[in-house]
């Protein structure tokens, strides 16, 4: 989608993901992202600078709105943001 557009991603689970970071998502450029009753489970970042064993967002221009989610056994290597981390 463009800048204007928003995704929104309900009653989705996402599990076991891996990914340098973001294990499950990474969400940048202005983006808008509403995420409703959502599952994320033990999905892993691997970098060691960055985090974001779920969710990573960057840009401070990003925007992701998260309603009714669970997390359980996300991980970052870096140890910043198990379960969601904030690259400004």
């Amino acid at each position: 989608g463009t800048a204007h557009d928003k995704l929104t991603i309900r009653a989705m689970t996402f599990k076991d993901g891996r990914a340098w970071g973001g294990g499950a998502l990474y969400v940048r450029n202005s983006a808008k992202v509403d995420l409703n009753l959502c599952v994320f489970s033990f999905n892993t970042a691997t970098s060691r600078s960055d985090g974001g064993g779920a969710i990573y967002v960057y840009s401070s221009s990003t925007t992701v709105n998260v309603y009714g989610a669970r997390f359980d056994g996300n991980a970052a290597h870096s140890g910043y943001g198990g379960d969601i981390y904030r690259n400004s």
